[in-house]
């Protein structure tokens, strides 16, 4: 086949099958070539979009596939277009036809027909590529209702608190805000705080709206050992009834103290093993070293004397401190004792 050396003949010869037979034509892109004579595809794209609209619009979403999920292609540019694609597919949809009360409150990719297939697509890709750019594509997101592709993309760049304020005000969706905490709360890291973020949410609703104190109260109830508690008290109303938060603070009072005693028995069991490191490191060093006039540094065979400052390693042999190289490795044996269990 024709490869990168022939590209002017291949594009301008593809006009014709690209316009008339869009879904036979693009085959010509995407049919496989050795390396060297690989098409660009940055070339390819730029082409398609040169061709009659109608044409393009039916094959630049398969050629995009094809490089990223066929060709393994890595290059942001791509990922980014491919997903603003899957956008525009949507918002061409969604303009067609109205919402019907049905789709109205589905969630993403659950709506009927062509809609929720593309956005199954749309998030399925949002959800899994690590190559586009969340911060060049958010913009454009902004500017449509899609509130879960949105929250993804500010899932990306730890916006945790917006994208769950999508999920809570917008959406009216409590449970899907708790399955975001649930799948990006970290101990670890900066998102340790995500339970923390849609507290806040709850407790801080859009002008005129009430906040959402039985919501909140469940989320602290259920996971009060991922809440920071002197950071959630702070932020609740000062009115609550004590009595509703009974159950909260007896389970914190009750992970608190587990969290004590597990503290207590991991540093009784360090002691221990400090206590024991000392007594090998107290034997392994009380061993006499024996040093006479006929006592040789075996690396360069003059004596040691009783005034020379000298290395000894764990097998006996004894150097001259000038003369020991490497601290693990015997110079008379080749011992390693690094890797030798027994030392």
């Amino acid at each position: 086949s024709l490869g990168k050396e022939n590209i002017d003949l291949i594009l301008k010869f593809s006009i014709w099958p690209l316009e008339e037979t869009p879904a036979q034509g693009i085959e010509i892109f995407m049919e496989d070539r050795p390396k060297e004579k690989e098409l660009p595809p940055n070339v390819i794209l730029n082409h398609i979009k040169t061709i009659r609209n109608d044409a393009a619009k039916k094959i630049t979403v398969p050629y995009l596939e094809w490089l990223v999920q066929e060709k393994k292609e890595e290059n942001p540019d791509f990922h980014n277009e491919l997903a603003l694609e899957y956008l525009n597919k949507v918002a061409d949809i969604k303009k067609r036809t109205t919402t019907s009360s049905e789709n109205r409150n589905l969630r993403a990719a659950e709506e009927r027909g062509r809609l929720g297939e593309i956005r199954r697509l749309l998030v399925e890709f949002l959800e899994k590529s690590k190559h586009y750019t969340p911060e060049k594509l958010l913009p454009t997101f902004m500017a449509h209702n899609l509130y879960e592709e949105r929250a993804i993309l500010l899932s990306r760049l730890h916006e945790h608190k917006e994208a769950l304020n999508s999920y809570v005000h917008y959406l009216g969706d409590n449970q899907l805000a708790e399955e975001y905490c649930d799948k990006h709360y970290s101990e670890s890291n900066e998102d340790k705080d995500v339970y923390l973020h849609l507290l806040t949410v709850y407790l801080s609703p859009p002008k005129d709206e009430k906040p959402m104190l039985e919501a909140a109260l469940n989320l602290l109830n259920k996971y009060y050992n991922k809440i920071n508690a002197a950071e959630a008290l702070a932020i609740l109303p000062s009115d609550i009834p004590i009595h509703e938060m009974y159950d909260y603070f007896e389970a914190v009072f009750r992970f608190i103290s587990e969290k004590k005693r597990n503290s207590q028995v991991i540093s009784q069991l360090l002691r221990s093993e400090n206590l024991q490191v000392r007594q090998e490191m107290i034997h392994e060093t009380s061993s006499p070293i024996k040093i006479d006039d006929d006592t040789d540094c075996p690396v360069c065979g003059r004596s040691i004397t009783g005034t020379s400052a000298f290395a000894h390693y764990p097998n006996g042999t004894v150097v001259h401190y000038g003369c020991c190289k490497d601290s693990h490795v015997c110079p008379k044996t080749g011992t390693n004792f690094k890797d030798d269990k027994k030392y």
